[in-house]
This record gives structure tokens, sequence and C-alpha cells, in this order.
């Protein structure tokens, strides 16, 4: 397989490009200048952008600047501004075209730009003056101040659908009572005039004030020659708004405030969802940075010096001490202790590490203290690389919203001349009733029902699924899921508790289970710790004597016993065949008795399994030992297993499946599958699953794999739902616009007809709710 010439992306054809935009960048990046790139991004993004407005760079990058070997430089920038695909690509080959630069990427997740060159140090203040005068602004990059910049638009927001929703709730209240009186003729003219003008003052600056969301998008999309779904919305609105101000001075029945106040209200709820669930899918990736400690202790010249994690050399002696954090990968070259490896390997179990064993950042040395061997450090380390990987992997686009926007690029054209039509038909009947016919045009074709076809049902469907433990995180899941052929489990913490449990514990009686339980109590060993979990009793403060990779021991009333391997109680050289885990217990010349653990299977495993396997193509993919994932595939039957492949093996086996045209969903917990998460086609963790495979996957249940049953269930209903919602909506306005241009309906009845079109969408999607209870 080989990759684009342009996007670098896997080609599976015989191409050297994946896509006709890709090769049409390419020619431009050969042939033309930069003032040709706004052209293209017209053509082929169908966008622009920002134009470069002279930028002052009064920050000094220097200092931020990461030194590397042989006269190469990193640094690492925050970006605002970009808009879309077109704007990375700007930014991207403008950067390339610098004859010192040899790698720059951006992740759109964490808005990261990362550039590499080689040459001096002071070049970094003419590459951020390039991408500064391409008109994007640039920081240091500062998690904190991405998640203020993120905080800050959800909470204007906030105060956008709070004031639209007390600007509706209370114009509905007047609208209500005009309508009563109207109905039965017991309001007279000049109040219904006042419950006018008060809705007016009421509805036109809370309206103007959180419709601007909308405006300001269509107005910088109208600017760039193009159109999405803002531009119809903010049309309706002002189109309501300025109907209703005409009836008012008119001094009407009706107005329509009522009608823009809520439209603007119910896609504002609409967009702060959307807007929250893709925050919460990017706070966990940034977390995982911190994982790797900014300090580290070198030994240098008989001393240790504390400096920083990130210009550590390599074959630097660093020292860690028992509770901390490795500061950079390195091989151990003094001393024994226990790792807890599981942030890399997504493995419970805590494993020995001695003499020339390799050891990662931003995993805890849990016993002793070790001298280890720099090896990598700062981006270079293995937890920096993952997270590179997974910034890397595109995300899907929603196949639904992109047919939404391409109604509306159509549409808002489409209608405008219809009005036009309109008006110049009914133009022979005076000024002001063309004008009204033509509003009601708009009015009654207003995209709300398009606008809510697909938002509507994802909102049901996520609250019906939030309330059985499942959050979907990525609005495109569940269509996705609809599409999926194959699925790949991970073994540890997925199918089974990803913890050792106690199995034989009631073979002993009480008197053992106390001195067990009392002995196990003092060590930090995480078998120790599955057996204090099992015990609830009272212990006893025993004088512990711990030897680290052997046991504990201790003497109570002139008996000696001991807690710990089969050297250390004396068991002898006999082998067991079941490969449970072990921890001996001897007392005084009693026979050593065994206590055995195993990370068990989940009760539902096998139900859920047979239940996947009538309908998918199922595997099992672990970093666990190949025995132990035979063993648990055979009591699953599943046929496809495979165990001992780290995070890169699970990432390639994930794409190999893909470019045999398989559709893959993901289900696993740890580090070591992050990659595959974020690379499969669509993607589940469990809610115990670390912060990062939370973060990449599309959806987090609840541990109950049962709960996986009930996402593809809702996945066919929320396609089928959405695809009913659009059909709605065509018919509706196939029915709507000859009725307004023959001036059938006046602008009252345009905005009911508006008003039960977007009501037959949400009726429709909460059937969604039934279907579920």
């Amino acid at each position: 397989m080989k990759n684009c010439l342009h996007c670098n992306q896997p080609v599976i054809t015989n191409e050297k490009f994946c896509c006709v935009g890709c090769k049409s960048a390419n020619y431009l990046i050969n042939t033309l200048h930069l003032k040709d790139y706004y052209k293209y991004c017209r053509n082929i993004y169908n966008t622009s952008p920002p134009k470069a407005s002279g930028f002052e760079n009064k920050i000094n990058f220097i200092d931020e600047v990461i030194h590397g070997k042989q006269g190469e430089f990193t640094i690492h920038l925050l970006v605002d501004g970009i808009v879309c695909g077109s704007c990375v690509w700007l930014i991207e080959n403008s950067l390339q075209s610098l004859d010192y630069v040899s790698s720059v990427k951006f992740s759109l997740s964490t808005r990261r730009l990362e550039i590499v060159w080689k040459g001096e140090v002071i070049n970094v203040n003419e590459i951020t003056n390039l991408v500064l005068n391409l008109g994007y602004q640039i920081s240091p990059y500062d998690i904190k101040l991405l998640d203020g910049q993120e905080t800050l638009k959800e909470k204007e927001l906030l105060k956008a659908i709070a004031v639209s929703g007390f600007a509706s709730a209370q114009i509905m209240a007047f609208a209500f009572a005009v309508w009563i009186g109207n109905y039965n003729h017991s309001m007279g003219e000049y109040l219904r005039y006042i419950f006018h003008i008060v809705s007016g003052v009421i509805g036109i600056p809370s309206i103007i004030y959180s419709s601007r969301i909308f405006m300001i998008s269509s107005y910088k999309a109208l600017r760039n020659g193009r159109t999405n779904i803002d531009v119809p919305i903010s049309i309706s609105i002002i189109a309501t708004l300025l109907i209703s101000v005409q009836e008012t001075i008119r001094m009407s029945e009706y107005v329509y405030y009522d009608a823009s106040a809520s439209l603007t209200f119910l896609l504002l709820v609409g967009r702060y969802l959307d807007l929250k669930a893709r925050n919460n899918a990017k706070s966990n990736i940034r977390n995982i940075m911190f994982q790797q400690p900014s300090v580290a202790n070198i030994i240098k010249d008989g001393g240790i010096i504390s400096v920083s994690a990130k210009s550590v050399k390599q074959n630097d002696l660093v020292l860690v001490r028992a509770g901390e954090k490795f500061p950079v990968d390195g091989v151990v070259v003094e001393g024994e202790s226990e790792v807890d490896n599981s942030i890399i390997s997504g493995e419970s179990n805590s494993i020995i590490t001695k003499k020339d064993c390799l050891v990662y950042a931003g995993t805890i040395n849990l016993n002793n203290t070790l001298k280890i061997k720099a090896k990598n450090a700062g981006e270079k380390t293995t937890l920096s690389e993952i997270v590179r990987l997974v910034e890397n992997i595109e995300k899907n686009k929603s196949k639904f919203v992109k047919i939404a926007d391409k109604l509306s690029q159509y549409f808002t054209p489409a209608i405008i001349f219809l009005a036009l039509i309109t008006f110049i038909i009914w133009l022979k009947t005076g000024v002001i009733n063309a004008t009204l016919n033509a509003v009601t045009l708009l009015i009654i074709t207003c995209p709300c029902a398009v606008g809510l076809a697909v938002p509507m049902v994802q909102i049901i469907a996520f609250s019906k699924l939030i309330k059985q433990g499942i959050f979907i995180k990525k609005s495109d899941f569940l269509e996705r899921a609809n599409l999926v052929d194959t699925i790949v489990f991970d073994k540890t913490g997925t199918l089974t508790h990803g913890e050792p449990m106690l199995l034989n514990f009631d073979e002993f009686n009480d008197q053992e289970k106390l001195f067990i339980a009392s002995m196990a109590s003092k060590s930090a060993h995480i078998l120790c710790k599955a057996i204090v979990k099992n015990y609830k009793a009272p212990i006893l403060d025993l004088d512990i004597k711990e030897i680290k990779g052997r046991g504990v021991y201790t003497k109570y009333q002139n008996s000696e016993i001991w807690l710990g391997n089969k050297l250390w109680c004396n068991v002898g050289d006999q082998k067991n065949e079941d490969n449970y885990l072990e921890v001996w217990f001897k007392k005084g010349n009693d026979i050593p008795k065994r206590l055995i653990f195993k990370d068990k299977l989940r009760s539902e495993a096998k139900q859920v399994v047979q239940s996947l396997q009538s309908k998918y193509e199922v595997f099992l993919l672990s970093g666990d030992k190949k025995y132990n994932v035979k063993k648990v595939a055979e009591e699953l039957d599943i046929k496809n297993y495979f165990g001992e492949k780290n995070y890169e093996q699970k990432y390639h086996f994930i794409q190999e499946l893909s470019e045999c045209g398989k559709k893959v969903l993901m289900i696993g917990d740890g580090l070591n599958d992050s990659v595959a998460l974020k690379g499969s086609y669509a993607s589940i963790s469990p809610k115990t699953s670390i912060a990062i495979s939370q973060d990449v996957s599309d959806a987090i249940y609840n541990g109950n794999l049962l709960s996986i049953l009930m996402i593809f269930k809702a996945s066919k209903l929320n396609v089928k739902l959405i695809k009913q919602n659009f059909t709605l909506s065509i018919i509706y306005n196939c029915l709507a616009v000859p009725l307004a241009m023959m001036g059938k309906v006046n602008p009252i009845i345009a905005a009911i007809f508006m008003s039960i079109s977007s009501l037959t969408v949400i009726l429709n999607s909460l059937r969604f709710r039934i279907k579920q209870d």
C-alpha cells in the first residue's frame, strides 16, 4: 500500500492521489502562486480562508522551541481561526515551502501545529510570522488556554439559549392570548396592538442577540461565495421579524415574533449540544499529555540534578524513586522493582522490572528506586508517539449532515428565486400584497424541518441511551454503527473484568483467611489487593517484613507465616498446567496452600458475543499472552483471535481489515487500544477505560456488554427515523411551495404550516423513545 503524494493518506488503488482535491492541490503547489490558493479553496473546498490582515508578532516564540539533535528544532503552536481542511492545507504547504522546514503536522482535534526544521533557532520568527500573515492567530501551545477558549464559546451559547428561551416563553404567552381573543372576538383592537408592540419589544432585541451566531456564520459564507445551513435559517429569522414588524405597523390581527423566537431557541439548543459533545470528545486527549512528568532527576557528577524532562538527552542517567512516574523512555541499568505498565500495555497486572528491561514515560515505579539510561524524551517518548498517532487520524464525517448542508446549499437560492417569481407574479396586485406573498413563501418553506431532521433524532436517541449509561460522543456514530460488518474486541477490561479476582478463598478456614488478609493488607502488590478486596472482616495489625519479588513474612504467637511465591513458601518446582496467577500461603510446618487468581469473564459476555456473531464477523485482539487469549476465545466460541499485540500491531490489524473493505467497530479500554480505536470505522470504550481511550472512542458504555446490543438497535432506528424525517421535509416543501405561490395562504397560516412541519419531524423523532421502550 502506498500513500497519497499530497496528503500522505493511504491509497488503496493504483492512483498517485487519494482524491481529485489532492490531485488539484498538488498541481497548484507546483505550478501556481499563493494568490491562486484562494480561488482553489472556492473551487475545491467551497470555502475561503481568512485573508492576511497584518498580525504583528509580539510573542517571544524562541523560548518555546524544543532543541533536538543535529541542529533540529521543534515548536508546538495553538492555532485559532481554522475554518476547514483548506485552512490546514494552506498552513502546511506554505510552511513546507520554506527550505529548512522538514515536517509540518496539524491536529484538528487539539488544534496543535507541530513544526520541525533544521537550521537556526531564530528561524522560528520567520515561521511564526508566515502563519500570522496568512491570517491566523497563533500562540505557544497551552492546553489551559485552549480549554478556556472553548469554555467561553459554550458560555456564549448558553447565554443566547437563556435569552431566546425566556423571550420565547413570554412572546408565546402574548401570542396565545391574541389567538384566543381573535377566535372568540373577546380582544379589542388596541389591546391586541399593545400585545403586538410588547412582543416586538421583547422579541426583536432578544432574537437579534440570540441569532447572531447564525447571522455571523451566514455572513461569512455569503461573503466567500457559498451557502450553509445557517443561511436559510438566518433568512427565515430575518424575514419573519420583518413581516412581524410590518404587520405590527399595519395593526394586523397576527404577528410572528413567536415563530422567530422559537426557531432560534430550538436551533441554539441543538448547536450547544453539538459543541458540548465535541469539546468533551477533545478534552481527555489533552489530559493524557500530563501523564508524562515535567521534571526528571539526572545523576551527574555524583549528584542529582532536577531538570526539565524535555531536556533529558539520550544516555543520561535518570533516577526514579518508588511511587514516581518515569519521565522518559529508557533501559534499567540498576535496581529491581515492580512497574505499573497499564497505561502502555492496557494490562492491569504489574510487571517485574530489572536490569536491561525497557521502561516507558508515564508508567509508575511501584516499589524500589531504579536507575535508567534515557532512550527517548519529550515528544519522542512512546506516550507522545501514541498521542500523535491519535491526533493525526482523520475523523469520519456525518453523511446526513452533509446531505442537510447540500440540501440547504441548493434550497436557499431556489426558494429565493421562487420568492422573487412570486413577487413578480403578484406585483400587479400591489407592492405590499406582492411582498406579503413572497415573504409567505419564505416563511412556509423555512428549512426548520430540514435543520431538525438529524439533530432531533440524535438528541432523543442520545438522551435515551444516556439513561442506559451509554454516552454517544460523535454525532455521526449511530450512522456509522449501522454500517458496521466487523467487530473487534479487546480482552482485558472489555470481555473480562480487567483485574485479578481470587477464586478459591472459600477453601481456607477462618483463621487462615485472617492471617492471609492481614499480611496482604501490608503489601501494595496487585494480588494482595485482590485478597484484601475479598475479605470484609477486621484484620490483625501484624509486624510484616516484605522482600520485593518474593513475598511477605510475619511471626505470630511463635508461628512463622509466609505469603508469596513458590520459592518464598518453599513449595518446590511443581508446575501447574492451569496458568492461573497464584500466591502461596504457609504457616509453620503446615503444607503450603495455593491461592489462585483469574481475570474472570463478564457474566454477559457469552450472550453478547453469540448475538453479535449471528450478524457480524467477530475478532478477539489482545495484548495479553496467547494462552490466555486462546482460553477466553474458546470459552466464547470466537474463531478469530490474536494475542500479544501491541498498540501499533493492533492499529495495523484494523487497517488491514479496512483495506479489505471491512467496516470495523473496535471495542477496547486501554492506551494500547487507543490508536486502533481512533483508526477504526467506529469505536466504543467502557466507562472504566483510561481517559485517552474514552476520548478517541465514538461512544462510552456503562461496562455492561449488553449495552453494545442496545447501541446497535439504536443505530438502526436512528438511521431509519432520520431518513423518514428527510422524506417528510421534502414532501412538505413540495406541497407548501405551490400553495404559497398561488396566494392560497397568508403569513399566519404559513407560520402554522411551518410549525406543523417541524412538529411532524419532532413527533416522528419521538418514535425512537416509543420503539426503544
